[in-house]
């Protein structure tokens, strides 16, 4: 039975309800008749829930009408809607057709970013820290108490020797009494809490629903893994050395006991960290589709100032969700001779890189310890060294903090790929330098705001000057020109305003005084796109035929959009598949199938709401493709 929402608290009148389920039997009868196909979905996700979210014109009075969530995420407006199983995807774009709904969607699966390789107890070596110089960021913090990194995963080892004394506890809550002591809405969540999805028996029918307890014990392994490398105590003399080693746990379980979970159980893992003092939160897993609700999630969490490190995964493909969201550091593995993992994904939203092969870290059985790769045991690397940076200088900013490791990464890459690029972004973390950069002079360290921006764009470039504030810091730019090039400090900064030049890439800008120097690397990104072309193979297709339709785009300067722009399709009199697909190379492609009835079809391709396009198609039923075949004929002369 479809629930719905009371108005003023009460539940709704029997006729009201009567309504309501006859509009549902609307929305799971379409298309009328079965007359043409229904829309097609890909990847993995949950039977029977919709994601949904209102616009904020949508009055409260009205939605009193509309049917209710199994569960609402707090802080983002973000509900769970029950549809019947296999009718998800029908659902989703009768929902999207509403003006009052801001967006819906699927509730897709996320994995653990982890490669599962042989267990080595002979490996008692972590290159890891040591490669990223994390002794010498110790001698300048090793983590306090007052910093929580939230750990979303598949849970924690409690009893672990190595992690028990660094985990989280919930300063309002009363461990195992029954009572939501600190009145946040979830019982018991001493160590942290736990969401999930399970079948629950209705009386004639199981139903896929959200669930929450506070059971967050690890049954998978893939969470104490990775909390270790971030966390597990410094200096106790057993196991290992964590990242952040004197930083608080917060366990967070999202994913179940093979490693699986749902975007939703991620968004909901995200606001609680958030809501309960987390300053990091790592996800060392993903998805394959965009997703607005964990774009929702991770602006909820930037908007409250707190840093999100995630994975980029480890198919070697497009980097997932959501460390393709904005405000997301994503991060990639390195191996011991700083090469980017094999394995190891990636794309335009890859910001840095870890290492993340053969890490040997804490582990729930076998003996407390064991040797894992993959992107996933990149990611608490970095999540550990944001700790570290709020531990020396608790006043700096989240987008401050972000700013640091990314301008003090060390670009391995450097003599093949100068700058950011699309496989380790920024470079591998350099903890040491990090640390250095926030407490300690040295050479010019040039930061700005803006690390990526727009062809033809301005940004604003400050250096700190570690001398007399009457040396002068001169300033020179490659892809693009800065003004001025020379400028006195005040206070020991100088400033001046890069103009970037009109080609994607990578701008550089140095400084220099007397004998030193410092450079930052911008990345130039395309521009809103300007003018698109949607193209056919054909312009007249018979009913039940396909054809390949094509969108080249550009922006003010000729510049094609980034790959892995996604492109969403539709379609009148027809349906187009994938309903959405990446730009690579500046094209974009998908197939149309025409419906079974004649008459003028229409494709459109747009790219977010700024821009779109269409194309007609002519349907007839009295055009036919012939095939003629050329023959050659050999002969005298």
């Amino acid at each position: 039975m479809l629930a719905l929402w009371a108005k003023g608290g009460e539940s709704l009148s029997k006729p009201r309800r009567l309504i309501w389920l006859g509009g549902l039997a609307l929305v799971v009868g379409w298309p009328p008749g079965g007359s043409q196909a229904s829309p097609q979905c890909t990847g993995v996700y949950a039977p029977g829930v919709v994601l949904i979210s209102y616009k904020d014109g949508f009055a409260a009075a009205e939605r009193s009408l509309e049917p209710e969530a199994l569960t609402t995420i707090p802080g983002i407006g973000v509900a769970s809607l029950s549809v019947p199983a296999g009718q998800e995807c029908t659902a989703r774009e009768l929902l999207r057709s509403d003006p009052r709904v801001e967006f819906a969607e699927l509730d897709y699966a996320v994995r653990a970013t982890q490669l599962v390789t042989p267990n080595d107890p002979g490996w008692a070596q972590q290159w890891g820290p040591a490669q990223i110089e994390a002794p010498r960021a110790w001698s300048v913090a090793t983590g306090t108490s007052d910093v929580v990194i939230a750990v979303l995963d598949s849970g924690l080892r409690l009893d672990h020797e190595d992690l028990a004394g660094n985990l989280w506890v919930n300063p309002g809550e009363i461990a195992d009494n029954g009572i939501d002591d600190d009145g946040n809405g979830k019982l018991d969540d001493y160590w942290g809490w736990h969401f999930y999805h399970a079948w629950v028996w209705h009386g004639d029918k199981y139903t896929y629903l959200p669930r929450e307890d506070e059971v967050v014990a690890d049954d998978y392994g893939h969470g104490t893994h990775v909390a270790g490398i971030a966390g597990a105590e410094i200096n106790n003399g057993l196991g290992i050395a964590g990242m952040a080693g004197g930083s608080r746990l917060m366990v967070v379980k999202v994913l179940d006991q093979y490693g699986s979970g749902w975007y939703s159980d991620i968004a909901r893992g995200i606001v609680y960290a958030v809501q309960n003092g987390a300053r990091v939160i790592n996800l060392s897993l993903g998805g394959e589709p965009a997703s607005e609700t964990l774009q929702a999630a991770a602006d909820y969490a930037h908007a409250h100032g707190v840093l999100v490190v995630a994975s980029t995964g480890n198919d070697g493909g497009a980097v997932l969700y959501p460390a393709a969201c904005d405000h997301v550091l994503a991060v990639s593995a390195t191996d011991q001779s700083d090469l980017r993992a094999g394995f190891s994904n990636h794309g335009p939203q890859v910001d840095l890189a870890a290492p993340g092969v053969d890490i040997y870290s804490t582990w729930p059985w076998a003996g407390g310890y064991a040797t894992r790769s993959g992107a996933s045991m990149a990611v608490p690397h970095v999540s550990g060294l944001g700790a570290l940076l709020w531990t020396a200088r608790p006043d700096l900013s989240m987008a401050q903090v972000a700013e640091v490791i990314t301008t003090t990464a060390a670009d391995v890459n450097g003599g093949a790929l100068p700058g950011w690029d699309q496989y380790l972004g920024w470079g591998r973390i350099d903890a040491g330098q990090a640390l250095s950069a926030v407490t300690q002079s040295g050479d010019l360290l040039l930061t700005s705001a803006q690390r990526q921006l727009a062809a033809a764009e301005t940004a604003v470039i400050t250096a700190s000057v570690p001398l007399t504030s009457g040396l002068q810091v001169t300033f020179t730019a490659v892809r693009g020109f800065v003004s001025p090039v020379v400028a006195a400090p005040s206070a020991g900064v100088a400033t001046t305003t890069l103009t970037a030049g009109p080609l994607v890439g990578t701008a550089v800008v140095t400084g220099t005084t007397g004998a030193l120097s410092g450079s930052l690397f911008l990345r130039l990104f395309p521009g809103p796109v300007v003018s698109a072309t949607l193209t056919s193979a054909f312009s007249v297709v018979s009913p039940g035929s396909s054809v390949v339709v094509t969108l080249t785009a550009v922006d003010a300067h000729a510049n094609p959009p980034l790959d892995g722009t996604p492109v969403r399709w539709a379609a009148i009199a027809g349906f187009v598949a994938p309903s959405m697909s990446p730009f690579f190379e500046g094209v974009a492609r998908a197939t149309f199938t025409a419906g079974p009835m004649p008459g003028p079809a229409v494709i459109t391709a747009s790219l977010g709401m700024e821009f779109s396009t269409a194309i007609a198609i002519d349907v007839s039923s009295h055009y036919r493709y012939w095939y003629l075949p050329l023959i050659w004929r050999g002969g005298a002369g």
